[in-house]
């Protein structure tokens, strides 16, 4: 069951610190495989983060994400509801992160937004890890104002 607590709103930012983890289950509190770090969330093993926003009419949405690298490029993908919007790769660093933007068409709802994290790696001089800081979503014509 899907608690209100979890439930976004449309034209807001969402900080990292507010993602979960999501272990495949319709609550949005699973643990994250990494953990928040002020307004960031990372992921420093294999996983999602995710967030549930409730989306008030059909329509083309623009969806924002500001990421940022830890060492090496960052590879994952943007899904919502299960569906891959985009592919991603993010090579900045927190000190300048990277701003992501995406079109989509969304019916009115509750969406699960989920961003992957899937080229872990942890050598002795190499430890890859995806931040993520804040995501939005945008009514396309609010976006274009």
């Amino acid at each position: 069951m899907i608690e209100p607590a979890d439930v976004h709103q449309l034209d807001t930012v969402v900080p990292g610190s507010e993602l979960h983890g999501w272990e495949g289950t319709n609550t949005c509190r699973g643990s994250l495989k990494g953990g928040q770090d002020n307004r960031w969330a990372y992921l420093y093993s294999n996983g999602r983060a995710a967030a549930i926003l409730d989306i008030p009419v059909d329509g083309p949405y623009v969806v924002t994400a500001t990421m940022a690298a830890r060492d090496d490029v960052s590879i994952g993908a943007l899904t919502i509801d299960d569906q891959v919007v985009s592919e991603y790769k993010v090579v900045q660093s927190r000190t300048q992160p990277q701003h992501f933007e995406w079109k989509v068409n969304l019916e009115a709802g509750m969406h699960l937004f989920m961003f992957s994290f899937t080229n872990d790696i942890h050598l002795s001089y190499l430890r890859r890890d995806l931040y993520i800081r804040e995501f939005s979503v945008f009514e396309e014509k609010a976006a274009a104002d």
